[in-house]
């Protein structure tokens, strides 16, 4: 099935001392190293959880003992295991199990699936959907009407692609205690009918924390087992790590017990949420902060500057050019971004803040800026501020990026999810500086790459199709065209370069001795075959800390 099993069928030139052998070796291989001088050699070796040798056949055949597994890998490509620095990966789990939205292509099939839905629970049970996108059905929105009129017993809470935006029925608003004259919360929004006053169930941002915060919380058994059902997902697509962006400490302990549990299959880097500041500042966390050396780890903490382009909520400095009576929703005043940058930093902490518009992104650049002043380059250079997703740039937001030594968190799909409707939202002169990868790296930026799955699928080697090719057609400018960059630059994104986004460049991200053992095995060539092909590339095997742990033989 495209590489073997091989076994003690040669001769050992020269047999080192048992200590010496290897556990695991991969033999005949077209290793990528991904280290500075993207070195390519044909076999790796193994002892418990490290590499232990990269370089020639020969030499690795000499750790070869009786018990060490030796793989012929038929010239299959090796890479550094992926890592996604940028997701949601409990939610991911928990959505797996709610009601699939994200094919739909008009409101009627979305209304069937809340029906059908109903239809197997009792009156009173919450009925959780994602994945809706109004771009994908004519425009349409759902609303609180239509979805009572398929499930007036049961409420419901569906949330669209971006996270960003909702729609609830009445029963949910009732449960919220979201009525007409329900005051619209800091940095959300409370839909209502412009001309009756009506809530139309649509819920924006912060707003949508008021209907979940009526939903029974998901117990922890419930979340270890979504973590569960997610981490198969991520090892079948070659994912060896993760950054959870946003978390609480509860779910913390939940990923530490998985962890004890010896249930915990990849490895986490943890983005805190901003609630959680004062807490972490408490439990003298800093960054990186060390749970389980090399499995879960809290890298800093994370702070929505604004929403998504998708559903107008992105902070824009001019209106939206298909809603010019919006700019969408800061979440934060500048003052009080400032002090929270600030606080983390002061204490040590890394913060990334998510910001989409160009408006959020000066917000935060500002906020960074403050804090340079205020602590210091000495210490503010060590804690590797970042700006999640830095969508919507232009030629002054570059410039500060590379001044205050920003990394710059991008999402390698959102451009090609979005490419058929982007110039609508900002018009044909922001468009150029829309999703600008190719301007980030040609300022000689540290960028990082994740999908921000569920938004996103989670799946690198899609995201390396998506972000190596910018399709000529609904958007016809040629600066925007030119954004996208080369596999090989991706694939930085989500290997060397996301270890260095966690701090972990010295134990991970590449394949070098010392290193963690964590790798994936392709069926093609990633760097070789034509962009077209590149969805025909498959994850073989997936390797974490030594042990295979994805194997498309079934095998492990």
């Amino acid at each position: 099935m495209g590489f073997k099993r091989k076994g003690r069928n040669f001769a050992i030139k020269s047999k080192p001392n048992k200590r010496e052998f290897a556990d695991l070796v991969l033999l005949n291989g077209k290793v990528y190293t991904m280290n500075d001088k993207l070195d390519v050699k044909e076999a790796v070796a193994v002892k418990g959880n490290k590499i232990i040798y990269v370089g020639i056949d020969d030499e690795a055949e000499k750790l070869i003992g009786d018990n060490t597994c030796v793989l012929n890998l038929e010239g299959k490509p090796v890479l550094p295991g992926f890592e996604d620095c940028h997701c949601h990966f409990i939610s991911y789990g928990l959505n797996l199990t709610q009601v699939d939205l994200s094919s739909l292509t008009n409101i009627k099939s979305l209304l069937k699936r809340v029906e059908a839905k109903a239809k197997t629970l009792p009156n009173g049970c919450w009925i959780r959907g994602h994945g809706w996108d109004q771009e994908k059905m004519e425009g349409n929105w759902p609303t609180r009407l239509d979805l009572d009129n398929v499930s007036p017993n049961n409420p419901v809470l569906l949330t669209r692609i971006c996270c960003h935006i909702a729609v609830a029925n009445s029963r949910a608003l009732e449960l919220a205690g979201i009525s007409k004259d329900t005051p619209d919360p800091v940095g959300g929004e409370i839909e209502r009918d412009e001309a009756t006053g009506e809530l139309t169930g649509i819920l924006k941002d912060s707003a949508i924390d008021l209907v979940r915060k009526a939903i029974p919380r998901a117990t922890k058994d419930e979340i270890k087992a979504a973590i569960r059902l997610a981490t198969q997902k991520a090892l079948e697509k070659g994912v060896t790590s993760i950054e959870d962006a946003g978390v609480s400490f509860d779910e913390v302990s939940t990923y530490s017990e998985l962890y004890l549990d010896g249930a915990l299959n990849v490895r986490i880097n943890l983005l805190m949420n901003v609630e959680c500041l004062d807490d972490m500042i408490r439990r003298s966390i800093k960054s990186p902060y060390q749970i389980h050396k090399g499995w879960v780890n809290i890298a800093g903490v994370k702070v929505f500057a604004d929403g998504s382009l998708g559903g107008r909520t992105a902070y824009l400095k001019e209106p939206y050019s298909d809603r010019p009576d919006t700019y969408g929703l800061p979440q934060f005043s500048q003052e009080d971004l400032n002090k929270i940058v600030l606080k983390a930093n002061l204490f040590g902490i890394q913060v990334a803040v998510h910001a989409i518009g160009d408006a959020a992104n000066e917000m935060a650049l500002k906020a960074f800026e403050n804090s340079l002043k205020l602590i210091g380059y000495k210490k503010y250079s060590k804690l590797r501020n970042r700006i999640e997703h830095c969508s919507v740039l232009n030629d002054f937001i570059l410039s500060k990026y590379k001044e205050l030594g920003v990394l710059a968190s991008i999402q390698l799909s959102f451009e090609a999810s979005d490419r058929n409707w982007i110039i609508t939202r900002v018009g044909k002169e922001r468009v150029r500086h829309v999703y600008a990868w190719r301007s980030l790296l040609d300022s000689n930026l540290t960028c990082i790459g994740g999908t921000d799955c569920p938004v996103e699928v989670l799946d690198p080697i899609l995201g390396l199709y998506n972000v190596s090719d910018r399709k000529r057609g609904v958007v016809d400018d040629d600066l925007y065209l030119q954004q996208k960059i080369s596999v090989k630059e991706g694939l930085e994104l989500i290997t060397k370069n996301a270890a260095y986004g966690t701090f972990e460049e010295d134990v991970k991200g590449t394949i070098e001795v010392g290193k963690y053992a964590d790798m994936v095995v392709l069926s093609k060539d990633l760097l070789e075959v034509e962009r077209e092909e590149i969805l025909d590339v498959k994850v073989l095997m997936t390797i974490v800390d030594g042990k295979i742990l994805f194997d498309v033989r079934g095998k492990g």
